[in-house]
């Protein structure tokens, strides 16, 4: 009765026009707020499906096999091409760039060297944790950790076992301890601590030495500038002359081995 009242009832029928409208615009806002809803969840499903692709996938840079952990770290995974290697030395990068960013290395695979040739092994500062084995079956004479903090392990049972002899692992100074009471290092008959390298660069003509500490393995680069007034006349890398090695004023050493020297020679011009 009220309905038929409404329609027929002229006074009424502004108001239900009214109603009409308001429900009307209730429905629109609805039906954005599900919209925006649907849009929401397509975006964070999109995020999801591109984080978990991108967790997933492999790439190469030199001669190993990275899976990212996260966005800032990697795991290098095993290949069969590792147990085809005949080299007898190998060094794990701290850091690899791929695709415009750039991951510290933070695991090694479980059995990634196994059953290898290998006697020397580099790994780095950034390493957190080592598979099962992944160094077992190798004739190990030394194994150099960068690592402050000893790597873990997934198991009980150590990186470098079974059949693997350990002569002498070198640890960074005042890590000694720590490793060799961490699980799965004790397994190296002498443990060491690695001395500190440094390169002493004389500038003579100026009257100014720097010590700077250094890392082996690794390169550095030099701006070698003279002063107003004076020019570059000679350049000595331990005592051998380099200055035909200068690039518009710049020295890169070579792979650091052990303590080294730079002499810059300036005289006036």
């Amino acid at each position: 009765m009220n309905l038929f009242y409404l329609i027929i009832n002229p006074c009424a029928n502004h108001d239900f026009t009214l109603n009409l409208q308001a429900l009307k615009q209730n429905l629109f806002m609805n039906e954005n707020v599900c919209i925006m809803k649907k849009k929401l969840f397509l975006f964070f499903l999109v995020c999801l499906l591109s984080n978990t692709i991108l967790l997933s996938q492999e790439f190469k840079v030199d001669n190993f096999y990275y899976s990212p952990i996260n966005s800032n770290e990697v795991k290098l995974v095993k290949k069969e091409s590792y147990w085809q290697m005949t080299e007898s030395s190998i060094s794990i990068p701290e850091e690899v760039t791929y695709g415009g960013t750039t991951y510290k290395v933070a695991e090694i695979e479980e059995r990634a060297f196994f059953f290898g040739h290998l006697e020397y092994v580099s790994l780095p500062k950034s390493l957190k944790k080592l598979g099962l084995q992944a160094f077992g079956a190798n004739a190990l004479k030394e194994v150099t950790c960068y690592a402050t903090n000893p790597p873990t392990y997934e198991e009980s049972n150590s990186a470098f076992r079974p059949f693997a002899s350990l002569t002498t692992l070198y640890v960074p100074q005042g890590a000694k301890n720590a490793y060799a009471n961490s699980n799965g290092w004790q397994c190296a008959d002498n443990i060491l601590e690695m001395k500190d390298y440094y390169i002493t660069i004389f500038y003579h003509g100026e009257g100014v030495n720097i010590k700077q500490k250094i890392e082996l393995g690794k390169t550095y680069t030099f701006k070698i500038e003279p002063a107003s007034g004076k020019r570059t006349a000679c350049v000595l890398y331990n005592n051998r002359d380099v200055t035909s090695s200068l690039v518009d004023g710049y020295f890169t050493t070579p792979e650091i081995s052990d303590d080294v020297t730079l002499d810059v020679i300036f005289l006036n011009q």
